[in-house]
């Protein structure tokens, strides 16, 4: 029988009393169309009927000579997402320091000129990261933090990141993304990205991404802890960042004048949380998108991304995106430059950005060969 099928007052039968132990009961108006429903097996696992971020309560039908008992019982989540190398399609190629995946643009992951989005990249970016850390199996929980970030209540959150794309990607191209990871300052964590054409080797983006520690329960920055570092040494690969850093400063906003364009009124919705509990890296593209002139996406396609993320967000913040031209395209030139600035309604500025654009080249294909 369905767990779908058993009503309320059975699910109440079943579950853990305050003292931890489980009622095993089978009221006796179910006794007979379990028995004759349920095949003959020891035990098996129903799907989840609710979790959280640690665990989840299960189904368990047992048949003991003959006697169905349907009990719930609550499953580790921390010990299910513990990796499991050989599910990971990926490889390494430089012994365990470069993780390599192969990726097919599909027809969800495109924006309405059928090229990759934006969105897609950065979800793509974060999990090959987590692929290269699953594979070698120095993670301990569901999301990225190694056993002594575990113990220490401590998670990765991204500081600062940098994309270059020299093409975009589009649907039913196939790419190979080489990822790896190293030391970034005193305190860092830095992961470069190289995605290229499959077919032809051509260089399509390269990205950089620096992490910090945070503690989940305070929220407050952390340091590197040298137990942490030992954990990452293995694959610590010694190098420069595959993009080259813009250390340009965003000046502040002002809102005196007519050149800075202000989006408001945007609120985090509950999808915009990730695992976090603050509001993920993808949202803050999507506003600095909203926020940009429409006329700029219309004939020109982002090619360079720099953002600094400066402070959490939540649910249900009121969200001001603002934007400025820094650059304007001239005869020899046709980038354009944008500057821009997210900000809580009351001020507080939560993260910065700048975004370099270039003219629409719609015949512009990654299948075709570097001239």
């Amino acid at each position: 029988m369905a767990p779908s099928s058993l009503s309320s007052t059975f699910f109440k039968s079943m579950i853990p009393s305050t003292s931890g132990t489980t009622r095993k009961r089978t009221p006796t108006s179910y006794s007979s169309s379990i028995n004759t429903r349920m095949p003959s097996f020891s035990s098996t696992h129903g799907q989840p009927l609710f979790s959280n971020k640690t665990s989840a309560v299960v189904l368990l039908s047992t048949t003991v000579n003959g006697r169905t008992e349907m009990n719930l019982y609550t499953e580790n989540l921390s010990e299910k997402f513990k990796s499991n190398p050989d599910a990971i399609d990926g490889r390494f190629v430089h012994d365990k320091r470069i993780y390599r995946e192969k990726l097919t643009i599909k027809s969800f992951e495109i924006d309405r000129y059928h090229k990759l989005s934006l969105a897609t990249l950065m979800g793509h970016l974060q999990d090959t990261a987590l692929n290269h850390v699953r594979k070698i199996e120095i993670l301990e929980d569901n999301f990225g933090s190694t056993a002594e970030m575990v113990k220490n209540d401590l998670i990765w959150v991204l500081s600062t990141s940098q994309i270059v794309v020299d093409c975009y990607p589009a649907w039913t191209d196939v790419v190979q993304v080489d990822t790896w990871t190293y030391p970034a300052g005193k305190n860092g964590l830095g992961r470069d990205w190289l995605i290229r054409d499959d077919k032809t080797g051509k260089t399509l983006i390269r990205a950089t991404n620096v992490y910090i520690m945070m503690n989940k329960k305070t929220r407050k920055f952390s340091k590197f802890r040298n137990e942490v570092r030992e954990e990452f040494a293995p694959i610590f690969l010694i190098c420069d960042p595959i993009t080259e850093k813009d250390s340009r400063k965003i000046l502040p906003f002002s809102t005196d004048g007519t050149a800075v364009r202000i989006q408001s009124g945007s609120r985090a919705g509950w999808n915009d949380v990730d695992i976090n509990q603050h509001v993920s890296n993808v949202k803050y593209i999507d506003w600095i998108l909203e926020g940009t002139p429409r006329s700029l996406k219309e004939h020109h396609e982002l090619f360079a991304m720099t953002l600094e993320y400066r402070k959490e967000c939540y649910e249900d913040s009121i969200i001001q995106s603002l934007s400025r031209v820094c650059s304007n395209a001239t005869a020899d030139e046709e980038v354009v430059e944008l500057e821009h600035l997210i900000r809580l309604e009351n001020g507080t500025e939560v993260m910065k950005a700048r975004t370099t654009w270039k003219p629409k080249d719609m015949n512009n294909k990654i299948s075709t060969p570097d001239k």
